[in-house]
């Protein structure tokens, strides 16, 4: 986002973005929007990676057997299939408030277990 704006009575080009850079077309150099990121499980737990750099961060940790994830992006969820457990969880990207969501009983029929 960038706007015009007057300072001690000079009107001048601001950045609105976190890194406050613009061209010569009075454009930000970066864009606002959060940094991309990216998830990824490995049967015990599920990271975060940025793709630019090798740090990750540990999202969920002492899983059983996660093998796929997906995520909502708007309400800030992961959810991640357990082989093992034959079930599907969720948690806030933050790794707190893992809850399942369905499993998959003996007779083979899918249980769905919260309202989600």
């Amino acid at each position: 986002m960038s706007d015009w704006i007057e300072i001690n009575g000079r009107s001048e080009y601001s950045c609105g973005c976190e890194v406050s850079q613009i061209d010569d077309d009075f454009r930000c150099f970066h864009s606002c929007s959060p940094e991309p990121v990216l998830l990824f499980a490995n049967r015990i737990d599920i990271r975060q990676v940025l793709p630019h750099r090798s740090e990750y961060t540990m999202l969920l940790n002492n899983l059983e057997n996660a093998i796929a994830l997906d995520f909502h992006h708007d309400h800030e969820l992961v959810f991640w299939s357990d082989v093992t457990a034959d079930r599907i969880m969720k948690a806030k990207l933050n790794g707190s408030n893992v809850e399942e969501v369905c499993r998959l009983d003996s007779r083979a029929q899918v249980r769905e277990t919260t309202g989600t």
